[in-house]
């Protein structure tokens, strides 16, 4: 639907295929399996497929999203004699979330190619649990709906599109929904091969997009294959608000307001929520952050300072760089252009139903 339906085969699909045949390049050649006289011809051949997944995701991919961020599509059913003409639009259960999947998987894709094959694996398993954690909260929120709907006096509100849903009706989103997520993010970092010691940095990334130390794309690449999956993590939080939410149609008390952003448009809860889920999840790392601080602190003097505690610090330090980022990346870029969008979309049909 919409943008989904060229992102997905011709941008995300050769960015990961491209991603995992860099590596599989790689320790063909690292291992002696094609012979030295392969050794050329597999560096240029990586490089060349490297390039393709970052130039398919940042080029292509990002500039798709940006003009045509919607996952979409309306159908126009021509009108029967005696009846009205109806429109069908698809994917409008969804308006908010899937757009923003798209913007994640741009990510993704980045910090997949950065990430050796035993990672992307790993990589891989972590975005089916973010996608299956996404569904379970999404299931309890519309159970938690459902029961206060049909406990106040008017249960019927439930279906009224032009009624939106009262707070108690739609539970905001909790702390205990974000520390998932949360953890989600160190099982990634350390399943991808990484600790909290510098000797556990994956150099060979830095060779990813060229065959010999260049700024500033070797250091580029380290640090997503370092705290990409911390970026990733950051970046997802919004996402806890944005799935499954469809844009309310609520009409305007009065003619005059009709202001984008405000009555009239699609509801602002969810740019609400996806903020709080964001700082939830600032505030997890930040309060690992916190205990490293005071350990390194207290264990200053200890004989493994700088073989434990410093790293660690560093570590957590770096971590909460990596999710503030990207979590305001997500507020700012992702939810503020789909929200954007999707109420000048329905905007239009809120003052034709007022």
């Amino acid at each position: 639907m919409g943008v989904a339906k060229t992102f997905l085969p011709w941008v995300l699909r050769p960015a990961l295929l491209a991603g995992s045949g860099y590596w599989v390049m790689e320790w063909a050649d690292s291992t002696g399996l094609a012979g030295k006289e392969w050794t050329t011809t597999l560096r240029a051949g990586r490089t060349g497929l490297a390039r393709l997944a970052f130039g398919s995701a940042l080029l292509v991919g990002a500039t798709l999203w940006w003009l045509v961020p919607l996952c979409l599509d309306i159908i126009v059913d021509d009108a029967q004699p005696g009846q009205k003409r109806q429109v069908k639009v698809i994917g409008h259960a969804n308006a908010f979330g899937s757009p923003y999947l798209i913007f994640w998987t741009i990510s993704l894709s980045l910090v997949y190619t950065s990430t050796q094959l035993t990672g992307q694996v790993v990589l891989a398993l972590a975005t089916i649990a973010l996608m299956a954690h996404l569904e379970v909260v999404d299931s309890v929120r519309d159970v938690k709906s459902i029961e206060a709907a049909f406990a106040s006096s008017k249960p019927s509100a439930l279906l009224d599109l032009t009624d939106g849903p009262s707070n108690d009706q739609s539970p905001t989103i909790k702390f205990a929904d974000v520390v998932p997520i949360a953890l989600l993010g160190l099982h990634a970092f350390y399943g991808t091969g990484h600790q909290s010691i510098i000797s556990s940095i994956q150099w060979k990334s830095a060779f990813l997009l060229t065959s010999n130390v260049t700024y500033p794309f070797s250091p580029l690449t380290v640090v997503l294959n370092s705290f990409g999956p911390l970026f990733l993590v950051g970046l997802a939080a919004p996402l806890l608000a944005l799935w499954n939410r469809a844009p309310l149609l609520v009409p305007p008390p009065s003619a005059s307001s009709t202001t984008t952003g405000t009555q009239g448009t699609p509801d602002t809860q969810v740019k609400r929520e996806s903020t709080l889920a964001a700082l939830g999840i600032m505030v997890y790392y930040a309060s690992l952050l916190l205990g490293t601080a005071v350990s390194a602190a207290v264990l200053r003097r200890h004989l493994m300072v700088w073989k434990v505690f410093a790293p660690r610090f560093m570590a957590a330090v770096s971590g909460v760089l990596a999710v503030d980022i990207a979590a305001l990346v997500g507020v700012g870029v992702g939810v503020e252009r789909i929200g954007k969008r999707v109420g000048g979309l329905f905007g239009r049909a809120v003052r034709e139903i007022s």
